[in-house]
């Protein structure tokens, strides 16, 4: 049985799935090519949600507009 530390640092014990693709993800930390990968997608999925958080800025204003205008 696990303590209640035990639960918070481990909060995944005995999921194989999440166990399975943690293990994944730190092997894939370890490699020096892949961490390069993993930065470059990070920054390009960052580039997608500012221009995600703009366009939906941009309709909320445009929609604003519309019901001063009624």
């Amino acid at each position: 049985k696990t303590t209640p530390l035990e639960s918070r640092l481990y909060p995944y014990d005995g999921d194989t799935d999440m166990e399975y693709i943690l293990k994944m993800l730190l092997s894939m930390a370890s490699d020096p090519d892949m961490q390069y990968q993993m930065n470059l997608e990070d920054e390009y999925i960052s580039l997608l949600e500012k221009k995600d958080t703009e366009i939906l800025r941009l309709d909320h204003l445009i929609e604003q507009s519309k019901l001063k205008e009624k």
